[in-house]
């Protein structure tokens, strides 16, 4: 699964899907199903397989497959519907008991914003008005208003409520920049 993730192979991917075809373990058959999907970038499946291996008690496994069909969403360049996905996608690691470092380290390594555009994001996330940030970084209004625009447009979101949820859940604990991808 792992080398999948790395280095996808439709190929191999599916002979491993052979092989667990031969198993009775539903969850080995999930796993192959799993490659085959990030080996063919297959948002759909990989949305289904991430739901049956959470069925099946896999919760890594089946929170890595929906954060995969998220990045190719957000590749595809569906910001919208991949940050929704990811709203719902916290929601149910919430409810397993998981946390995920990982999702928001793979999400926030693939919305790239500046190092400015996400201080001023945090601010503005913690209530503070576009003058409120201008003044205390010494910037025209007009330049956070931009900074604001771009932050949305990158992370998938329309307004500063939902800047605001995001910056606390998904994207609270991201460093952006040097991260580790899946």
């Amino acid at each position: 699964m792992w080398a999948a993730e790395r280095r996808p192979d439709p190929g191999a991917a599916r002979r491993v899907r052979q092989a667990a075809e031969a198993s009775d373990s539903r969850a080995l058959q999930l796993v192959a199903d799993y490659a085959v999907a990030i080996s063919e970038r297959d948002i759909a499946t990989l949305t289904s397989t991430g739901d049956d291996l959470l069925d099946v008690g896999f919760a890594i496994v089946g929170l890595r497959a929906h954060v995969a069909a998220l990045r190719l969403r957000r590749a595809r360049g569906d910001v919208l519907a991949a940050a929704r996905a990811t709203d719902v996608l916290w929601q149910k690691s919430k409810a397993l008991g998981v946390d995920l470092p990982v999702v928001s380290a793979a999400l926030a390594h693939d919305i790239d914003l500046t190092p400015r555009e996400l201080e001023i994001a945090r601010l503005a996330s913690s209530g503070r008005t576009n003058q409120s940030i201008a003044g205390h970084l010494s910037l025209s209004v007009r330049t956070v208003e931009n900074h604001l625009l771009s932050s949305y447009r990158k992370i998938g979101v329309e307004n500063r409520d939902a800047l605001g949820r995001v910056m606390t859940t998904w994207l609270s604990s991201a460093e952006l920049g040097s991260l580790e991808l899946l």
